[in-house]
């Protein structure tokens, strides 16, 4: 698991999480079949650790709708 990007609330009470997954990518060139997982992150009242209240799976898709040749 690789966190693409992680943002985090003004206020430090929530997160916002962009995984990629390459666990069952064999070669380096097959990434871009990679799975993608959001996970929206509340912490927890009076507590330095955060639970997620979503946790979804999405395809990573090239932005720009390059293709590799």
């Amino acid at each position: 698991m690789t966190v693409l990007r992680c943002i985090e609330a003004a206020d430090g009470s929530a997160l916002t999480v962009f995984l990629k997954d390459t666990t069952h990518v064999p070669r380096a060139e097959d990434e871009r079949f990679a799975a993608g997982f959001l996970a929206v992150c509340e912490r927890m009242p009076g507590e330095s650790f955060f639970v997620a209240s979503v946790y979804h799976e999405w395809f990573i898709l090239d932005p720009f709708g390059r293709e590799e040749a």
